[in-house]
C-alpha cells in the first residue's frame, strides 16, 4: 500500500476530493488522533468526533481549490488542535469533563495568538521559516503538546536549552506579529 506525498494528497484533494480525503486519512489519522487525544484526555467518542471534524475541515478547505498551504502536517496539527480545544471548551461548559491545566499558563499570550484565525496562518508560516531545531521544538510543544523533557531527549538538548529556545522564539514571533499588525494598521 503506497503512501502518497503531501503535495500529491493536496492535488488529489483539489481534483478528486473523495480520493484525497481517503489518502489524507490513511496517512495522518494516527497523527491527528494523537494531537486531539492529548487535549481531550481519554474520551474515545469525543476524540473520534474531533478526528472526523478535523478531516472534514481540511477537506472543505482544499475542496474549493483556493487554499494555499506551506506544510500539510502542520496545517493538520493546527486544525486538530483548534478543533479539540473548541470541543474541550464545549464539554467544559456543560460540565461533561473536569477542567485541567494544560500546563501552558506562562504561554497564554501565545495561545491567544493561535486562537486568532488570521494570525494562525501567519504563525504557521513564521514557524515553518524557523531554523532547526527551533521549528521542531515549537511544533512538538505547541501542536503536539509534548513535555519539555521529551522534546529535550528527541533534540539532544537539555531542558533549559529547550525552555530558552521556546522563550526566545515566542518573543520573536510576538515581535513579528506586532510588526505585521502595525503595518496593517498604518495602511
Amino acid at each position: 500500500m503506497k503512501i502518497l506525498e503531501d503535495i500529491q494528497i493536496i492535488l488529489l484533494l483539489r481534483s478528486k476530493p473523495a480520493d484525497g480525503l481517503y489518502e489524507i486519512i490513511k496517512k495522518y489519522r494516527g497523527f491527528v488522533a494523537t494531537v486531539t487525544g492529548r487535549i481531550l484526555c481519554g474520551d474515545e467518542q469525543d476524540i473520534e468526533e474531533c478526528i472526523n471534524d478535523t478531516f472534514l475541515s481540511v477537506w472543505k478547505a482544499f475542496g474549493n481549490g483556493n487554499h494555499q498551504i506551506v506544510n500539510l502536517k502542520g496545517y493538520l496539527a493546527c486544525t486538530a488542535r483548534n478543533t479539540a480545544i473548541n470541543r474541550y471548551r464545549q464539554l467544559s461548559k456543560r460540565n461533561v469533563i473536569n477542567i485541567y491545566d494544560i500546563d501552558l499558563a506562562d504561554e497564554s499570550d501565545m495561545l491567544l495568538e493561535f486562537e486568532n484565525k488570521n494570525n494562525a496562518i501567519v504563525l504557521q508560516k513564521l514557524i515553518a521559516a524557523m531554523d532547526e531545531p527551533d521549528r521542531e521544538i515549537f511544533i512538538r510543544k505547541y501542536f503536539l503538546f509534548e513535555k519539555i523533557r521529551n522534546i529535550a531527549a528527541r533534540t539532544g538538548l537539555d531542558e533549559i536549552q529547550v525552555k530558552n529556545r521556546l522563550y526566545r522564539g515566542r518573543q520573536r514571533l510576538r515581535k513579528q506579529l506586532e510588526e505585521r499588525n502595525d503595518l496593517y494598521e498604518t495602511v
